[in-house]
């Protein structure tokens, strides 16, 4: 792509920030800790195309995404024994919600009580009892709590963790009938296996961060990213998106959802300020987090700066972009993919591919990795540089700290303080204060 000029500004918002950390020295890596996420290929053909992106490295050969850690499912051909019913996803929830007393009328509504994720989560965990049932010719309308518990030591003696059986117990709990007028979860002997599990394989939280930010904002400084007026679409995307993933800790359901037109998107020399498309539904939907804006914070002359970056792939993106697809990120895929929408899960894979090509390129073993640990490096940057619990949960969605303490906080050392945007992708070289203790 040719040489270009970033958009002029436009004014009007307000302030975000995280922090400065202008990449001027490489650190070791942090390990293996973390787990991988591949992403579905395939397209979808509608009045716009949802595509996925394939990544290839020009650091390794092109290959398979790592693995996805979900629960496992059979994966062979197994015939279902006759008259079992099989996994029809929102129909057996409906079907279920019917069994417990909810009218035809209201069913649409109570079945909306779950947001896609879970439903798909919850699909493919019923889907997986359903196989288990089909293979010991057990029908899953008539199981008793007995059968239940038989598959819940199966999942645990295949390695599922705590948290993961307590989610198939909620899963089936959604599908199965009362038993002994409790629902699944609530049974003694449910219960029971749970706490069991619990003492045996204890929770546990990666607290060491499973890659380097320092590493990867390296690499996004080099060429072919840098510099930006000459970069090629792939790579001002794929810079674009690393950085406002990490600026805005969003998830990439968020992200997917941002929309291109004023005045969703406002950029300026300081600021720029991003919000979702009318039709998009956050995962917490309250009215703060449905009209959230996302507000990023210049970053001067660093190449680490996620406005210049917006604003030169705002430019590049108008050459691409088709007609009536208002989705901010769009495909850098060849032929009639290009510059439509992508789902949640290709921009995902962007920054696992991002982060592992950034530690190949330092010749530093690729970490197991997926899109969603930007969210704890972004948040656990901006805690150690100054940034309040209340800031952090603010720009997150979070309604509570404790979903930060718990669930997300790295041990980073603390820096000096900054506020939220500037503060994740700021200067503070956090590596040599670890070297210097």
């Amino acid at each position: 792509m040719g040489s270009r000029r970033p958009v002029h500004p436009v004014d009007g918002l307000s302030n975000v920030c995280l922090p400065p950390s202008h990449p001027t020295s490489s650190s070791p890596g942090q390990g293996d800790q973390g787990q991988g996420q591949g992403h579905r290929s395939g397209s979808q053909v509608a009045t716009q195309t949802l595509v996925h992106d394939s990544v290839t490295s020009p650091h390794r050969s092109s290959g398979g995404a790592p693995a996805s850690a979900g629960p496992p499912v059979s994966t062979g051909l197994i015939l279902p024994a006759a008259g079992l019913p099989q996994a029809h996803g929102l129909e057996d929830l409906r079907r279920a919600l019917t069994r417990q007393g909810v009218p035809e009328e209201a069913l649409n509504i109570a079945a909306a009580a779950w947001g896609e994720g879970s439903r798909a989560t919850y699909h493919a965990q019923w889907s997986a009892f359903l196989d288990w049932c089909s293979e010991r010719g057990v029908n899953p309308s008539s199981v008793s709590v007995s059968d239940v518990l038989v598959f819940l030591q199966d999942r645990f003696d295949r390695g599922l963790q705590f948290s993961t059986i307590k989610s198939y117990i909620s899963a089936l709990g959604h599908f199965l009938p009362l038993f002994d007028g409790l629902s699944l979860g609530k049974h003694r002997l449910v219960s029971m296996f749970l706490k069991g599990v619990k003492r045996l394989r204890p929770p546990t939280r990666v607290v060491v961060p499973p890659w380097d930010l320092s590493i990867v904002l390296n690499y996004l400084s080099k060429p072919p990213f840098e510099p930006l007026a000459s970069a090629d679409f792939k790579h001002c995307l794929l810079k674009t998106v690393f950085l406002i993933a990490v600026a805005s800790v969003a998830r990439s359901s968020e992200l997917a959802a941002l929309d291109c037109r004023p005045p969703f998107t406002m950029v300026r020399r300081q600021y720029a300020s991003l919000k979702h498309n009318e039709v998009f539904r956050p995962k917490v939907p309250t009215p703060q987090n449905v009209n959230r804006t996302i507000n990023l914070q210049a970053l001067p002359d660093s190449p680490s700066c996620p406005v210049r970056a917006l604003n030169y792939y705002l430019q590049a993106a108008e050459q691409v972009r088709v007609r009536d697809c208002f989705q901010l990120f769009v495909s850098f895929a060849s032929g009639n993919r290009a510059g439509r929408k992508v789902l949640p899960s290709t921009i995902s894979g962007w920054l696992v591919t991002v982060i592992r090509d950034a530690y190949e390129d330092a010749g530093l073993p690729p970490p197991q990795v997926s899109g969603h640990t930007t969210r704890k490096m972004g948040t656990s940057r901006a805690w150690a540089a100054g940034a309040s619990c209340e800031e952090i949960c603010r720009a997150a969605t979070w309604s509570s700290s404790l979903t930060f303490a718990q669930h997300y906080k790295l041990d980073v050392l603390p820096a000096s303080s900054f506020s939220i945007s500037s503060l994740a992708l700021g200067e503070h070289d956090i590596s040599s204060s670890s070297e210097s203790d």
